[in-house]
């Protein structure tokens, strides 16, 4: 009979489950949304039992439908959003609202701790000196023992949103070092006694380090009793999604490159040397090291402007089962030439990470004229997050040295051709769209066939569950005619960057 291995993708809007044969074919799905909570300017909240409930719910629905039995599930993976943070208590019971990787509160701790720490230094603790924002993990916990002290003093552990549906599924707490990147060493996963005695936070409610692949706990009586899973299935450690994404794409060789389009957006290269390159993230992934980064809300964008300006779209989705507001959206786009008659967005609508790394930075369409319409507004949100990926992807080739070809094509934006189109046209590389596009779920059941000894290792698991499934060639007229769009673009920021502090 069959044998099966599950992955858990816990996104920042939707929790995606998936059940797949040993051959990586999908046999099962379910997705479930939850809430994003914004209580104050620049804070970012969820509740962590939404997370649990749309697993778990996630869990029987696949199993009650597929016919799958679930003794044939060799073991379980997870991959979600990173870097948010989950604050429990000895009994195990949330503390307070969990502060998601959008959040940017911790502005004035981020500014102390690069005041405090040297980029040696930050090198020694956290392994990459790269610039610190309010995004990263310590901030975070130090916004949290200067404001709500009384948390800080209940925990018993902090946990990333992985660690927390592992917890749930296992009663173990583990985590792996690039989810908890700001706090363990990522050069050899350790936390450091010094840097946590000079931050103030008690190191005994960080959750030990463990391998991706290692098995950290399995199914309890009560999660079996209420999902349907099999008590003492093996549960991997897991990752943070976007490298579970990446996984997802085959992005186990020197030279490939990946475009993930979610609520965020992640491009990123693999090369076998490591290379500093200035405002990106880079770190050891397997024998590579990846580098990249991403916007902070790139199919958010697109969100915001259906949930505020798509009215038209909402009631025509409303009439026509089956038709999405994102369908109409690209309906629009295509009736608009490359550049949007000289309209830019930049992509800053909860500040930007890579390569800017500025909280302060906000959302902006530039060039508005009495000609242009709703159209153009939504293709110039797709090329806003097609220049910010060349931007990253620029600066990675020239880091390393690689010239990237082509560039694997995953996530939910990754179903819309038309911005693909536009994307390969931008970058002026193929753009690569694989046939399972599901890559979160898919790269954490890979993780999970890893750590169940049915894979070898990432590469064997990569042929097994990653095929491309239609190539996009630039349109190289288009590509040269974005080349002056891009160089606004990357000129805007400058620009504009002590107007956004003072918005502030």
């Amino acid at each position: 009979m069959t044998d099966y291995i599950l992955g858990i993708d816990l996104g920042t809007a939707t929790c995606k489950t998936a059940i797949f044969d040993t051959q990586g074919n999908r046999i099962a799905f379910a997705a479930r949304e939850y809430p994003l909570y914004f209580p104050q300017p620049l804070h970012s909240e969820q509740d962590p039992l939404d997370w649990w409930q749309a697993v778990a719910g996630n869990l029987k629905d696949m199993l009650d439908s597929s016919g799958v039995d679930p003794k044939k599930i060799r073991c379980i993976g997870a991959g979600a959003q990173a870097w948010g943070h989950v604050f429990l208590d000895k009994a195990g019971n949330v503390l307070r609202p969990a502060i998601t990787y959008q959040d940017l509160r911790a502005t004035r701790q981020a500014e102390w701790m690069m005041h405090t720490l040297s980029d040696e230094k930050r090198f020694e603790y956290i392994g990459n000196p790269l610039k610190i924002d309010p995004t990263f993990s310590p901030c975070r916990l130090l916004w949290i023992k200067e404001n709500e002290p009384e948390i800080l003093a209940k925990t018993d552990r902090v946990l990333q949103p992985k660690d927390y549906i592992n917890y749930m599924l296992t009663g173990k707490y583990a985590t792996d070092s690039l989810s908890a990147a700001g706090l363990v060493n990522l050069m050899d996963n350790k936390y450091y006694p010094e840097y946590f005695d000079i931050l103030g936070i008690p190191l005994r409610i960080m959750p030990d380090v463990h391998g991706i692949s290692e098995v950290m706990g399995k199914i309890t009586a009560g999660v079996s009793r209420l999902t349907g899973l099999g008590e003492g299935t093996p549960v991997v450690t897991g990752w943070m999604d976007t490298l579970c994404c990446s996984l997802g794409c085959g992005l186990v060789e020197h030279g490939r490159a990946f475009n993930y389009s979610g609520s965020s957006e992640t491009i990123c290269l693999a090369s076998k040397d490591f290379a500093h390159a200035e405002g990106l993230v880079v770190g050891p992934v397997f024998d590579l090291f990846f580098i990249g980064g991403g916007a902070s809300t790139s199919g958010y964008s697109l969100q915001w402007f259906r949930d505020t300006f798509g009215q038209a779209e909402q009631q025509i989705k409303a009439r026509t089962p089956g038709l999405s507001a994102y369908q109409l959206f690209d309906r629009l786009a295509e009736t608009v030439p490359p550049g949007s008659e000289g309209l830019i967005f930049l992509p800053y609508l909860s500040g930007e990470r890579s390569p800017i790394w500025d909280p302060n930075a906000r959302g902006v369409f530039i060039g508005i004229t009495k000609r242009h319409t709703r159209a153009h507004f939504v293709r110039a949100i797709l090329e806003g997050v097609a220049y910010s990926n060349r931007h990253i992807c620029e600066i990675a080739e020239q880091a390393s040295g690689i010239r990237v070809e082509g560039i694997r094509a995953a996530g939910g934006g990754a179903k819309s051709d038309t911005w693909n189109r536009i994307k390969a046209d931008v970058l002026g590389k193929k753009y690569l769209k694989l046939k399972e596009l599901e890559v979160g779920a898919a790269g954490a059941a890979m993780l999970a066939g890893m750590g169940a000894g049915i894979f070898k290792d990432q590469r064997e698991a990569s042929k097994q569950f990653v095929h491309v499934d239609e190539v996009i060639e630039p349109v190289m007229e288009n590509h040269a005619a974005y080349d002056k769009f891009f160089t606004i673009y990357k000129e805007l920021y400058p620009l504009l960057k002590d107007t956004f502090a003072k918005l502030q």
